[in-house]
């Protein structure tokens, strides 16, 4: 590899576990932090990444996270009650600019879901892990609220 890619990939990559969450909530400094759950059929997961944020990132008088949604892309399982039933925030695609037809997929999801939050940081998450843990939260969201000039996150 490069020199100045190897450089590159060692000065921006990061681990979750060099920002505690209690360091991140430091940061935050007023910002308001997103996550955002794209779904499709996802009854099986969606419910447990939402408790795990809910219990892990969004409790006590100082979260990290401020608000969680889960765009449901047209589910027709019950992905949309596991998640309310979990404490989401629960918006449908279609529902989302109902004049301009959907185009099936996740990119479709992703920008429509800018327009029902309002954080400052946003931070999407896979509906379909099976190991989630709240690091994947904390691992995108850090480097955006601890590294200045950092304005992107990609895990």
């Amino acid at each position: 590899m490069l020199r100045e890619v190897e450089r590159w990939l060692a000065r921006r990559s990061w681990s979750a576990a060099e920002r505690p969450v209690e360091r991140l909530v430091a940061a935050k400094q007023g910002a308001q932090v997103s996550v955002v759950l794209p779904a499709l059929n996802e009854e099986a997961t969606v419910g447990r990444i939402v408790s795990v944020i809910r219990r892990e990132l969004m409790a006590g008088p100082a979260p990290l996270v401020d608000e969680l949604v889960v765009i449901d892309s047209g589910s027709t399982d019950r992905t949309a009650e596991v998640a309310a039933a979990a404490g989401a925030r629960v918006v449908h695609r279609d529902d989302i600019l109902p004049r301009l037809p959907a185009v099936p997929g996740k990119g479709e999801v992703l920008w429509r879901s800018l327009l029902v939050t309002s954080g400052d940081i946003v931070c999407f998450v896979d509906a379909d892990l099976r190991d989630f843990s709240a690091e994947f939260v904390s691992g995108i969201v850090g480097p955006l609220l601890t590294e200045p000039d950092v304005q992107f996150v990609k895990a």
